[in-house]
């Protein structure tokens, strides 16, 4: 089984933490790779693009890597 990086993104709402952190653990148990916003983003700011965007890029060069090692199914 391939695992998947996936970002669990923020939320506006205090009362989804508790939910967001056992979709977290979840998929960690699974043997994904779950990324929360608030462990990789320290703070807010104006560059907050220019600072995930090699979080977002690592993720898609993996992604696409494992791709290829995939047997094709046709």
């Amino acid at each position: 089984m391939y695992n998947t990086t996936i970002f669990i993104s923020s939320v506006a709402q205090d009362s989804l933490s508790p939910i967001r952190k056992i979709v977290f653990e979840e998929l960690k148990n699974m043997g994904h790779e779950p990324i929360r916003f608030e462990d990789t983003m320290q703070y807010i700011h104006q560059d907050a693009v220019r600072i995930i965007r090699p979080q977002i890029k690592q993720s898609l060069v993996k992604h696409l890597s494992e791709r290829r090692k995939e047997p094709d199914s046709m």
